[in-house]
């Protein structure tokens, strides 16, 4: 996730590659990856769709998946879509006590 966080995204691929071959049922590694493919330069927003639907189907409470994942739908256009993920992802992240991402949903929500 370093390489993700520090914005080396087509560097970060490779990587989540290997780990997803060497442990398939990560959600983690689906995450970073689609975001990866997501804010790379050259993006590839359907990769990255696909992957965060496999952390979400993995991982079913993961509030940063369905945050990604809802943001993505927002800017194709999916509005419904995405604001339904969004909800989802603000709802697990009160549960979670998480108000920073909190914050950002609905920061997210108020411009949708």
């Amino acid at each position: 996730m370093r390489k993700v966080e520090s914005g080396q995204y087509e560097d970060a691929i490779p990587q989540f590659d290997l780990v997803i071959r060497g442990l398939p049922i990560l959600a983690q590694a689906y995450y970073g990856r689609g975001v990866a493919f997501i804010k790379q330069e050259q993006k590839q927003e359907e990769l990255g769709l696909a992957d965060l639907n496999k952390a979400i189907e993995l991982k079913a409470d993961y509030a940063e998946a369905y945050h990604e994942r809802g943001a993505l739908l927002i800017r194709q256009d999916k509005t419904d879509a995405g604001t339904a993920d969004l909800r989802q992802a603000l709802e697990l992240y009160e549960a979670d006590n998480n108000e920073t991402g909190a914050a950002e949903i609905r920061q997210l929500l108020e411009g949708s």
